[in-house]
């Protein structure tokens, strides 16, 4: 009965040992992705976020779209500033539209500014700022209305470029 008793004892504990050893990994690996995921939220919120480089594009980026009068200056002003990806999207009769309401609004008189609403970037924060997105929202005022561009840029090797974007127009109330 004894041996018995010695072999139960035993049994429970290598189980206790090797539960013990199975929760130290378990919480281990999860003290791991807390981690990993915490500093790619600092990585996001603060160093992406807070970028000037791509604060400056887009508040340049803005004014130029929203101070351009002719669809030739428009494929101009996009061709500069679009990505590869975003340029194969863009269509002539797109640009048109867009021109046209913003000449709706007659003469441009105020820019006031970007403000960047929505930060991503990859899960590895140590790779460049390689597929960093931010979008941006760049808005003015027009002699009948105002006009709010949205525009997401995108980080392809050293340079910022526009991804996606649309215009809002809103005329005065007459």
């Amino acid at each position: 009965m004894s041996n018995r008793n010695s072999r139960h004892k035993q049994s429970t504990s290598n189980y206790a040992r090797f539960l013990e050893r199975f929760l130290a990994v378990v919480g281990a690996l999860t003290l791991l992705v807390i981690a990993i995921l915490g500093i790619t939220f600092l990585y996001t919120n603060i160093i992406v976020n807070s970028d000037p480089t791509a604060e400056r594009y887009a508040r340049e980026s803005g004014l130029a779209i929203l101070s351009v009068h002719s669809e030739q200056d428009m494929q101009t002003v996009l061709l500069q500033r679009l990505s590869p990806e975003a340029q194969k999207t863009s269509t002539p009769a797109g640009i048109a539209q867009m021109v046209e309401a913003l000449n709706k609004l007659g003469k441009f008189e105020d820019y006031k500014g970007v403000e960047s609403s929505h930060v991503q970037t990859g899960l590895l924060p140590f790779s460049e700022r390689l597929g960093s997105n931010i979008t941006y929202t760049a808005s003015a005022a027009f002699e009948h209305g105002t006009g709010l561009v949205k525009m997401a840029l995108i980080h392809n090797g050293d340079d910022w470029q526009i991804n996606g974007f649309s215009i809002t127009t809103t005329p005065n109330p007459n």
